[in-house]
């Protein structure tokens, strides 16, 4: 797990290595969300439903926190998100009572909602860096523009002054005829 995670992180990100460094970090976050998933049934038994409900909150408040840092990348945070829930609602389900199968109802649309959130972010974030992009274009752009400007400017100065000094020595000289 740590070999994969620093690895990773020594290898700078080209367009050749994209693609493998996101596979490698999205099947580390559905572990990592399989493991959570796991948590409410190693730390609760089926056998005790009424503490589902508790942890049923803190699993949602735990999946609300995630879209904050994971939203970014919708598909990461789906990767961590299905295994996550899944493992819980199904549990929600095995149990069968009348209290739990809400519950599991629940944890299923609360899922397509904070995807919908996490896809609207990613959209949100890209335009984003798309609109930055093109500011930085356009910067440079109008960097360019101004400095022919500036160029253009003080070649038309230095011609006026030209012009300016040729026309003094030429009324200088009509002058001295006269």
């Amino acid at each position: 797990f740590r070999r994969v995670l620093f690895r990773s992180r020594r290898v700078p990100v080209t367009v050749d290595n994209h693609a493998v460094r996101e596979r490698r970090y999205m099947i580390l976050v559905g572990l990592l969300g399989m493991l959570w998933g796991c948590v409410p049934t190693v730390l609760f038994p089926f056998g005790s439903p009424d503490a589902y409900f508790p942890l049923a909150l803190v699993t949602v408040g735990l999946a609300a926190g995630a879209v904050g840092s994971m939203g970014v990348c919708s598909r990461v945070y789906a990767a961590f998100l299905l295994p996550f829930f899944g493992e819980f609602a199904v549990g929600m389900f095995v149990l069968g009572s009348a209290q739990t199968v809400p519950v599991g109802l629940a944890v299923f649309a609360f899922v397509p909602v904070m995807l919908g959130l996490a896809r609207r972010m990613d959209a949100g974030i890209a335009a984003s860096l798309r609109r930055q992009h093109e500011l930085d274009a356009l910067t440079v752009r109008l960097s360019a523009a101004k400095e022919d400007v500036e160029r253009t400017n003080r070649e038309l100065v230095s011609q006026v002054a030209q012009r300016e000094a040729a026309e003094a020595s030429a009324i200088g000289q009509c002058e001295l005829q006269a």
